[in-house]
């Protein structure tokens, strides 16, 4: 029993690791007209990234995975060597104030909102916080955090609701929001804390801020996929996730678009 104790900790932390250290680089392959179908069915999943049919696939794939691309016979071109690498050196120099990035004619930041310690992401950790913050600032119009299930892993998938009444079950329209289906998505739940401290904050001094809250109830769940998330944290602490750029400047450019798609121009 010692022993396959003594094995499965070992086999952890190869898993864990391996997990850490393992490089993925940016890959074009041209696949012709049976490319897509030999890599799907060495088992990649061939819908993600960039294809042009009947030409090439564009993604990001590990040492391992280029390795079984060239074992399958297709010819490919390494455009990027180390995508996390790329990612987190952006943020080298970079300023954690996301008012130094706001351009005249921006949407203005909310008070309470900031970026996070995960390479300008906020940490799960985090984004409960923030969800804390909001009801101890503004009960009258968002709930206490309520958990609607766990997670495979036992972590909470928490709710928020903003209303006039947020506690009461009035006959208006019903609007719900989430993210971080994808474990990699941290800027959909960063624009997600944007537009629910824009809510809150401009409540009592922006007329169309206040008859959407007055006539409509809110549902938020920030964060769909928690272990996803969480074993991000522990593989890229700082930031630099291979499928999505995780820099401040990013985070700011995707929540102007997002607010925008969602408030108007």
């Amino acid at each position: 029993m010692k022993r396959f104790i003594i094995l499965l900790v070992m086999a952890v932390f190869s898993v864990s690791v391996f997990a850490q250290q393992e490089k993925y680089s940016k890959v074009k392959i041209l696949t012709g007209e049976n490319g897509i179908q030999l890599l799907a069915e060495a088992g990649f999943d061939v819908s993600e990234g960039i294809y042009k049919k009947g030409v090439s696939l564009i993604s990001d794939f590990s040492e391992f995975e280029i390795e079984k691309i060239q074992n399958i016979g297709l010819n490919y071109e390494i455009l990027m060597d180390d995508v996390v690498k790329y990612y987190q050196d952006q943020n080298i120099g970079k300023s954690t104030n996301i008012k130094d990035y706001k351009d005249p004619g921006d949407w203005e930041v909310p008070e309470d909102f900031e970026f996070g310690s995960m390479g300008g992401h906020c940490t799960f950790d985090e984004i409960v916080a923030h969800l804390d913050n909001m009801f101890d600032k503004y009960p009258d119009l968002i709930t206490v955090k309520e958990s609607i299930g766990q997670s495979i892993e036992g972590r909470e998938l928490w709710m928020v609701k903003v209303s006039d009444n947020p506690t009461v079950n009035e006959t208006e329209p019903e609007v719900f929001y989430n993210g971080l289906h994808h474990a990699r998505e941290p800027a959909s739940v960063m624009q997600m804390l944007f537009y629910l401290y824009y809510l809150l904050e401009n409540y009592d001094n922006d007329d169309f801020i206040k008859t959407l809250v007055d006539n409509t109830e809110m549902y938020f769940v920030p964060v769909v996929n928690p272990d996803g998330y969480v074993y991000n944290e522990m593989t890229n602490p700082n930031g630099g996730e291979r499928t999505e750029e995780i820099t401040p400047v990013l985070v700011w450019a995707l929540i102007r678009t997002e607010i925008t798609d969602i408030c108007g121009d």
